[in-house]
């Protein structure tokens, strides 16, 4: 049976931008109910199922929004500070995701049915926002509303907050949002990647955020990654790259990795600015009078424990020496049995001339060079004189 989809969003605030006609008349009192010192997350959630509140009567103009019309002002010549397709980013990129345009003599052409078809099993929606502002607050909840009423058969929709995901406190950003956002982003990914197709949808919300969820699915296997430019009729996959988790370096300095959390902050950072290389000490990040790996570094240290059980060298598996095993003898099957077990044997000691056994041995070397560095450049770093001048 062909797996269903989950399709991650970050919601941004497009639905409330000043060129969308549609909302014109009803734009500015949300805005400034918005900005009401009474207003809270609950009250907003609220106010959508109250017809007469000005959420009410904003989302009833949402609702009634023809999909078609507006997404096919997309394409060539699209004007989007006078004629914009009223629909906010995230739901045209979704509409384009199950109803990608044909093809006719002259354009492209959307065809959306006027009722969403149903589909068993349903697909999944989870909505990220950030609780930093009443307007991302509000577009968030609408958003998950229209897509209870209009996707009611398609998609099982869930809205997730992300603590800390300020674009105007880049301090709170750096420190708590991007944990907070590639956390909860692998939690999903954790619960539905043996059920589900994961598709992360980096269209709307806060554009500081796409280049670290964009650099996190081109390091996740069948993870797909989509985005609708503004004039665009079409979703665009971003093309996988040739971007991965670099094992190798990560087990060469996963000594000091697991060594830095453990120290003062003056002590680590004798560790992170002269020993690991840029690519390992940007994963760390200052919390009090220590340094701990950031939600990233968290992520890329789960996937060295996943993978460390695998090749230890990228440069061969010792092949070669099975080929000249002579089997003449179809009942004893030793070629086929020897590379059945070849896996395990890069954990033994078998001579020289196989890649993993070089491999084997320099990685002693590097524990007894790192364990010297670990002890020395402590005491260096507080007396340069310490071997005498």
């Amino acid at each position: 049976m062909e797996k269903t989809n989950l399709i991650i969003f970050t919601v941004g605030t497009s639905l409330l931008m000043g060129n969308k006609e549609a909302y014109e008349e009803k734009s500015g009192s949300v805005k400034r109910e918005l900005i009401s010192l009474t207003v809270n997350e609950e009250s907003i959630k609220g106010g959508l199922d109250i017809k007469k509140s000005p959420y009410g009567q904003f989302f009833d103009i949402l609702l009634s929004v023809n999909p078609n019309k507006q997404i096919n002002k997309r394409g060539p010549g699209y004007d989007a500070e006078t004629d914009a397709d009223d629909l906010p980013a995230e739901l045209s990129s979704l509409y384009l995701f199950y109803f990608p345009p044909k093809k006719s003599d002259k354009a492209e052409i959307i065809h959306i049915p006027d009722s969403i078809p149903h589909k068993e099993p349903k697909d999944k929606v989870a909505l990220l926002y950030s609780p930093a502002d009443n307007e991302g607050i509000f577009c968030a909840y609408c958003i998950m509303k229209y897509l209870k009423e209009k996707f009611s058969g398609m998609i099982d929709c869930e809205s997730i907050r992300i603590e800390g995901l300020d674009p105007k406190d880049k301090e709170k950003f750096e420190r708590e949002g991007v944990r907070e956002l590639l956390g909860e982003i692998s939690k999903l990914i954790n619960k539905y990647k043996d059920s589900h197709n994961i598709i992360l949808n980096v269209t709307g919300g806060y554009k500081g955020a796409v280049p670290y969820i964009t650099l996190f699915g081109m390091c996740q296997e069948g993870i797909e990654v989509i985005y609708l430019f503004e004039e665009s009729k079409a979703n665009i996959t971003l093309p996988k790259m040739p971007v991965a988790f670099d094992i190798f370096t990560w087990r060469n300095y996963r000594g000091f990795i697991k060594t830095i959390p453990h120290l003062k902050a003056d002590v680590a950072e004798v560790f992170l600015d002269n020993i690991l290389p840029k690519q390992i000490s940007g994963l760390f990040e200052e919390v009090e009078d220590e340094y701990q790996l950031t939600k990233l570094g968290e992520i890329l240290g789960g996937r060295y424990d996943d993978e460390k059980e695998g090749e230890l060298t990228p440069y061969g598996r010792g092949y070669l020496l099975v080929d000249k095993i002579q089997d003449d003898d179809q009942k004893t099957n030793k070629r086929i049995a020897l590379r059945d077990c070849i896996n395990r044997w890069q954990y033994l000691w078998l001579g020289d001339l196989i890649p993993e056994t070089v491999e084997h041995a320099r990685g002693h070397t590097q524990r007894v060079l790192e364990l010297a560095a670990q002890i020395l450049y402590p005491i260096l770093d507080k007396d340069a004189n310490f071997f005498g001048d």
